[in-house]
């Protein structure tokens, strides 16, 4: 039986991607810092797993830092004419609750751009988000009473 051109051919075995390759060599670095005993050779492996750790974050972001930051100013100004608009045109409780919702919605838009652009962890953004949640949650409609007293204002309440 001849062989061909396509029976020759071996089948390529699949390469790591990219950030399978990136943790491998931060790990590399980790595992010769931990077998050395040498403190320069340990501070500069370490050194190099954190410098290539930050590489690797930029590398995996989604939009830059500059779009990032550009976006995330916008949102902030929007937001800062949305609560000056709630605070004028509405009644004081109705525009105090739709300055705590603008607010938390900013915050969690501006945690969203920074996740995007590799600055915040899943985790985190995940922490903010219920915060966020907690914080328009506790915010009631239906209840007549006046809205909760921020920290600072119990302080000057005579006991």
């Amino acid at each position: 039986m001849k062989q061909t051109a396509l029976t020759k051919k071996r089948k390529a075995s699949p390469s790591p991607d990219l950030s399978t390759q990136a943790h491998e060599q931060i790990m590399d670095y980790l595992r010769l810092a931990d077998k050395s005993k040498n403190p320069a050779l340990i501070e500069a492996a370490v050194k190099l797993a954190n410098e290539r750790q930050k590489q690797q974050k930029k590398s995996e972001a989604k939009i830059s830092p500059t779009v990032a930051t550009i976006l995330a100013t916008t949102v902030i100004g929007l937001a800062a004419w949305a609560c000056w608009y709630a605070i004028v045109h509405h009644p004081d409780r109705t525009g105090f609750s739709l300055v705590v919702v603008i607010s938390s919605l900013a915050i969690v838009l501006i945690c969203l751009y920074a996740l995007f652009s590799g600055h915040l962890s899943q985790l985190n953004f995940m922490s903010m988000v219920r915060w966020a949640g907690e914080r328009i949650s506790r915010l009631n409609p239906f209840d007549k009473s006046p809205p909760p007293a921020l920290p600072d204002d119990g302080a000057d309440a005579e006991p």
